[in-house]
């Protein structure tokens, strides 16, 4: 009692404080995913922001300028500057193209080809006149040591290069500003580029027909060309030969001139840029990212738009992790390694593409390219026709390392307090149920002394005191008389089941009811017992019955009115058990037929499952059931006088020199059922 009173107090309080902890910690869970998600999803509507106004600013600045009706007269006095070069000398292009040639294999073709792209000649120099003698006279300023996109006059005296002059300096303002890779202008006719800012080898080719053709930037300005209503074409992120190694995106413009279609002016808008934007140019508090956090984009394709966290702070082993785990290709690291990004090269992990084509949007556990689990959700970039989507991710164990540590504490506190509890209520409970405790002591029949209660006890333990004497001299007695009973009950057990049931009810009342999975049983029918017969007979009958099967190893289970039922392996398991049963029952035939001359005898022996039931609380109970018990009982009934029955199951575990034969008119369609037709043992 004095342990149930501090226990009970622990347990109650226990359950109280675990309640009150799954409730903290489920809350505090959901409140930090809530907290993570939310976060996450900020992050990422800003990254998205910041994108579309980057390319919103550029949209509507191309647009603005292809309103402008100077721009169209630009493109058309350039296309007619073009025309007055085509026309020049033809040794001297022929002499000019010769040294492109050689420009164009340094600086393009080489570099390209160590990187892994497969690219011909034809690829990037393009045979056009003016294109030729251009590209020849820009290629003279890198000679010199300066950079062409600084030069406004390479000093030809052309009518080209007197609109070059005037046209250049805006340009060049245009793409510091917005941090281009160059600034196209394109005739309508051709398509020829009229201008480039950054004088590569498409200045004066035709996207139509030239190298460049099949360039997404080719494909941009067909868009225009062909749909010049529809305003701004936003070109997804491709590589373009004449930026060299640098992703690039083409942002398209009509140019008009009046009702008509002037040209087109093209952005051509890098990679890096985005890359700038979303990571705030590595900034990453500054941004609000967290030690892990970042946002980068992927394409439909499901390859990156945007250079990811872990490349910009590792790139050595972000490519040998990304690699391992299938994100790049090995066959790509060269042109990664030129170019300085993995865009459009890695791919984002397949549940992040998964991700980004399904609705709605949730944060969820993902893996990174290089395969670390991220809490991480996806954003569509509804913008211009970009197939393009938003990924934002931290790490999840700093998604949830907040939680763990608040958890932690949480079941610390507790535990500490139900320490603390635990000692409290011991001391109190011992201190309350003391004299409770010296009452009990007292019962113990062992205990001689007087039995000394504090004084402050209440009278009533006093009064129980003054009975435990009385209560010990009267347990002795009875403890004798119950004693006497109990062996007067054993005595009568071993007449009813055998010794060993009989040892284990009078041990402790055992009730159970076994599945024995094999053993052979059978059953003794006396028949012909007349209403005459003494019981003296019966008795000395099944006296003999029970020596034979003592010592055959059998033990009789019961006997119901001319019936005699014996098992052998029920309760010691033997592996002769069918040829003990076999020998006990020619040896109890012969002796019901000297015993009862009068009578007849008929045996039936089957092998099997059965299940044995022991009871000793209430009226002793000791019986089987279970199918080869009914097998017995069947081959019983079937047999003729002095005859045994034995079941197919006993007939293969019995030794060769037992002389069976088979009776297949025994054995009725339900006994079928259990095995094929006995066999018959004759004396």
């Amino acid at each position: 009692m004095a342990t149930r009173i501090p226990a009970a107090v622990i347990v109650v309080a226990f359950v109280s404080l675990a309640a009150a902890v799954i409730a903290a910690v489920v809350t505090g869970r959901d409140l930090g995913e809530d907290i993570t998600e939310e976060r996450l999803e900020a992050l990422q509507a800003t990254a998205a922001q910041e994108v579309i106004a980057e390319l919103r600013a550029l949209g509507n600045t191309a647009a603005v300028l292809g309103d402008d009706p100077t721009v169209a007269a630009t493109i058309a006095e350039l296309s007619a500057g073009l025309d007055e070069l085509r026309s020049g000398d033809a040794g001297e292009v022929r002499d000019a193209l010769d040294v492109v040639v050689g420009y164009h294999r340094e600086t393009y073709l080489e570099p390209l080809r160590a990187a892994g792209r497969e690219v011909r000649q034809r690829d990037v120099t393009s045979e056009d006149a003016a294109a030729v003698l251009l590209q020849l006279r820009y290629r003279a300023a890198l000679d010199s040591g300066l950079d062409p996109t600084v030069v406004d006059d390479p000093g030809d005296g052309s009518a080209w290069t007197e609109l070059h002059r005037e046209l250049h300096p805006i340009a060049s303002e245009i793409v510091q500003q917005f941090g281009l890779t160059d600034l196209l202008l394109v005739e309508p006719r051709a398509a020829r580029v009229v201008y480039s800012y950054a004088k590569g080898p498409d200045l004066g080719t035709s996207l139509f027909v030239g190298p460049f053709s099949g360039s997404a930037v080719a494909s941009s300005v067909a868009r225009v060309l062909d749909e010049p209503g529809e305003g701004v074409v936003y070109g997804d992120q491709s590589t373009y030969v004449p930026t060299l190694f640098e992703p690039v995106g083409a942002i398209a413009a009509p140019v008009l001139d009046g009702d008509e279609v002037g040209g087109v002016l093209v952005f051509l808008h890098p990679a890096r840029r985005l890359t700038e934007i979303l990571t705030a140019d590595q900034s990453w508090d500054d941004a609000g990212f967290s030690e892990t956090g970042e946002s980068y984009l992927i394409g439909a394709d499901g390859a990156l738009r945007s250079d990811p966290r872990e490349y910009l702070e590792a790139p050595a082993a972000f490519l040998d992790t990304a690699v391992e785990t299938g994100s790049i290709s090995e066959a790509s690291l060269p042109l990664i390694e030129a170019s300085r990004t993995v865009v459009p090269a890695a791919a984002a992990d397949a549940g992040t593409v998964a991700a980004a084509r399904s609705e709605p949007a949730v944060v969820a556990e993902r893996r990174t390219l290089t395969g670390r689990a991220v809490a991480s959700t996806v954003l569509p970039l509804e913008f211009g026709g970009l197939d393009w989507s938003v990924v934002s991710e931290v790490d999840a164990e700093v998604a949830t390392g907040d939680l763990d540590d608040f958890e932690g504490l949480l079941i610390v506190g507790t535990s500490i307090f139900v320490v603390v509890l635990a000692f409290v209520a011991v001391a109190w409970a011992d201190r309350t149920v003391r004299p409770i405790r010296l009452v009990s002591d007292r019962l113990d029949r062992s205990a001689r002394d007087d039995l000394e209660l504090p004084s402050s006890a209440p009278l009533e333990f006093h009064r129980l005191g003054e009975s435990v004497d009385d209560i010990n001299q009267r347990r002795a007695g009875l403890a004798s008389e119950l004693a006497d009973v109990v062996a007067a009950r054993h005595r009568t057990l071993r007449r009813l089941v055998p010794d060993a049931v009989a040892l284990r009810i009078a041990a402790d009342g055992d009730r159970t009811i076994e599945r024995v999975p094999q053993i052979t049983v059978g059953v003794v029918v006396v028949r012909g017992l007349g209403v005459d017969v003494q019981v003296n007979q019966l008795d000395e009958l099944y006296d003999e019955l029970d020596a034979i099967a003592s010592e055959f190893g059998l033990q009789r289970i019961q006997i119901a009115g001319d019936a005699y039922l014996v098992a052998c392996g029920q309760e010691r398991p033997v592996l002769d058990h069918a040829p003990r049963t076999l020998a006990f029952a020619r040896s109890a035939r012969a002796t019901v037929e000297e015993m009862l001359p009068e009578a007849a005898v008929a045996i039936g022996v089957a092998t099997g499952p059965v299940n044995v039931t022991m009871s000793g609380s209430g009226p002793v109970l000791h019986d089987l059931w279970g199918p080869a018990l009914v097998v017995a009982h069947r081959l019983v009934r079937r047999a003729e006088d002095g005859e045994v029955l034995i079941s197919e199951s006993t007939t293969v575990l019995v030794s060769d020199d037992v002389e069976v034969r088979a009776r297949p008119d025994a054995v009725l369609g339900e006994v079928n059922a259990l095995g094929p037709s006995p066999a018959e043992v004759r004396r």
